[in-house]
C-alpha cells in the first residue's frame, strides 16, 4: 500500500498563515516516548515543545486530524507490549530525535516526511499487521528506516 495514501500536506495553510495554532497536547507518540525514557516528564522539553511548534507551523490541519485519530490508537496498543521500551527506543531514536534534529537544522521536508512516513508504517505495522506476536512486531520495526 502507497504509505501517501492517508495523508497529504496543504502548503497553502503553511504558507498563508491559515494553519491555526492547536493546543499544548496531542504529540502522542512523543510523549509516550518520553514518559517511558524520562523518570520525571517534562511536558514543556525541547523535544515536545519543538514538534508542537512544527506541527502548528508546518503540518496540514488534514494531517494533524489523521494522526490525531491513529496515533493515541497505536500508544493504546503499545502500552500493552511486555517490551514496549524496545519499541518506544526505537521510536524515540528513530523518528523523535531525527525529526528533531531536521527541524532544528530548518530540513522541515525532511522531518514532515519522516515524521509521517514513521507514523504510517508504524500503523501498518502494529494494527493492520495480522500477528499479535510482539517479538515478530519488534523485529519488522528494526528493518525500518
Amino acid at each position: 500500500s502507497d504509505l501517501n495514501e492517508n495523508w497529504e500536506r496543504t502548503d497553502n495553510d503553511r504558507d498563508n498563515g491559515t494553519q491555526e495554532q492547536t493546543s499544548g497536547s496531542g504529540c502522542f507518540l512523543t510523549t509516550a516516548c518520553l514518559k517511558h525514557k524520562e523518570t520525571q516528564f517534562n511536558d514543556d522539553c525541547d523535544e515536545l515543545m519543538t514538534l508542537r511548534w512544527f506541527r502548528d507551523n508546518y503540518v496540514s490541519k488534514e494531517d494533524i486530524k489523521y494522526y490525531y485519530e491513529i496515533a493515541p490508537i497505536i500508544v493504546e496498543k503499545l502500552n500493552f507490549f511486555k517490551e514496549n521500551d524496545i519499541v518506544y527506543d526505537w521510536i524515540y531514536n528513530n523518528v523523535v530525535l531525527f525529526c528533531f534534529n531536521a527541524i532544528k537544522k530548518g530540513n522541515y521536508e525532511l522531518a514532515y516526511k519522516k515524521y509521517k512516513n514513521s507514523v504510517l508504517a508504524l500503523e501498518n505495522l502494529i494494527l493492520k499487521l495480522k500477528t499479535n506476536d510482539e517479538k515478530v512486531i519488534i523485529k519488522s520495526l528494526k528493518k525500518l528506516k
